[in-house]
């Protein structure tokens, strides 16, 4: 028996034509490497991971990582941070800057990321991922999603 597993998608108010997403990688997922993945079949394609502490500094090179690649239709950023009120001020920066999702990691091991309470740290506080979470959601009108690995 065959099984159709690509079918259209709905995250809050948004709506995504299939599902087959690029994932965010630091370092990789730059707007080329965006296009390049929308290119070839993806319907969404993530940021690389964003600091919510350069972008609420509104640091022009973390600014510029949120630029949208061609036929990009949704621009899906990822963000990570230990601190609600930055990262809510870094996902009303994203939304002014024409962000359509946010996602908050909260599964990178990466020493640089941990180091800082961010990434699979926020996992070791059954409390402060749902807090961060609540800080972006609160203060954007678009749809928010967590990593987890």
């Amino acid at each position: 028996m065959s099984r159709d597993i690509f079918r259209n998608l709905v995250i809050d108010s948004l709506k995504i034509t299939g599902n087959v997403f690029a994932a965010p990688m630091a370092g990789y997922t730059d707007r080329v490497t965006r296009a390049l993945a929308l290119k070839a079949g993806a319907c969404l394609a993530y940021t690389e991971m964003i600091s919510s502490e350069g972008l609420a500094r509104r640091d022009s090179r973390t600014l510029s990582m949120m630029r949208r690649a061609e036929g990009e239709l949704i621009l899906a950023v990822q963000l990570f941070g230990s601190s609600a009120e930055t990262l809510g001020r870094a996902a009303a920066i994203a939304a002014e800057s024409g962000a359509d999702l946010l996602d908050l990691n909260a599964g990178c091991p990466v020493r640089k990321v941990t180091r800082t309470g961010a990434g699979a740290t926020l996992l070791e506080d059954p409390d402060l991922a749902p807090r961060l979470v609540g800080a972006v959601a609160a203060a954007v009108d678009l749809p928010v999603s967590v990593k987890l690995r």
